[in-house]
């Protein structure tokens, strides 16, 4: 039997199906990845599925050892820029149960756009009635994607305009306890405004991995109270000798800075690794 495989079609609809996929994990799990990493993501995984189309009679297990463990893993590492193997899991489990619940919803709604279903009658006024001409599906169709398009605009202007004010509050820093030095990217968090409940000192934010590798050993811990959106609790802080901040032409240098230890990266993009607060004093 001779299959005829419309390769650019099963790329373009395994392509849209991703980047959907990716988008509501993206939005859920808050990675807040960048849109263009969202489509290398999808691209992924619609390569994948043009392989398997060409190659049907690719054994079992490596279909099913590329489908549900190395392509899933792999869109999620270019998708959302996660590294540990804790978080490529978490998100590949993501992935997996929002295809799932996406796929259930779009096997409903063909159901019921099919012969006897509910929204048959629907789609026959969408298909038949006419308006100046035009059926009533192809005035929805433009008007859905007018509106698709002025959103997407707006949400792209706006996200250029967060990358610009993001990138100018980039900073470079230079940590220091002892005789030991790290400098790596820090961003002025205009918004953070954690203090250390009993002397109101400040508190800035370094990732774990920052901090273990600046100060393996550390002694005089300090446990920050801290309230997000995602819960409370506390963050182990530390003081460190100095910080030194680079930015735009300006230096200045933070004394005995408290520093809080947070467990998870900053930036999934890798953007930063430090928060410094606006509002500590510089000498």
């Amino acid at each position: 039997m001779v299959y005829r495989v419309y390769i650019d079609e099963v790329f373009a609809v395994n392509m849209a199906m991703d980047l959907i996929v990716l988008t509501v994990v993206n939005r859920v799990l808050c990675y807040r990845a960048k849109t263009a990493k969202l489509v290398r993501g999808a691209a992924l995984g619609a390569v994948w599925a043009c392989v398997t189309a060409v190659f049907p009679g690719m054994p079992f297990i490596c279909r099913a050892a590329g489908t549900y463990l190395a392509v899933g893993a792999l869109m999620a590492v270019c998708a959302f820029g996660i590294r540990r193997i804790r978080e490529v899991f978490r998100a590949v489990a993501g992935i997996y149960l929002a295809s799932v619940i996406l796929g259930g919803v779009m096997m409903v709604f063909a159901e019921q756009m099919s012969p006897g279903g509910v929204l048959e009658g629907a789609a026959r006024i969408l298909n038949e009635e006419r308006i100046l001409g035009r059926p009533v599906g192809t005035w929805c169709f433009l008007v859905l994607g007018g509106a698709a398009f002025s959103f997407g605009a707006a949400r792209w202007i706006r996200g250029l305009a967060d990358s610009f004010h993001r990138k100018k509050a980039l900073c470079r820093v230079t940590l220091r306890q002892g005789d030991k030095t790290l400098t790596t990217a820090g961003l002025i968090d205009t918004g953070n405004r954690l203090r250390e409940p009993v002397s109101g000192r400040p508190v800035h934010v370094a990732w774990r991995g920052v901090m273990e590798e600046l100060c393996p050993k550390v002694k005089g811990i300090t446990y920050v109270p801290y309230r997000s959106v995602g819960g409370e609790g506390l963050l182990a802080a530390v003081t460190l000798d100095e910080i030194k901040v680079e930015q735009e032409g300006t230096c200045y240098t933070l004394i005995k800075p408290l520093v809080a230890v947070a467990k998870q990266p900053l930036s999934p993009a890798g953007e930063y690794e430090v928060l410094i607060q606006d509002s500590d004093t510089a000498s």
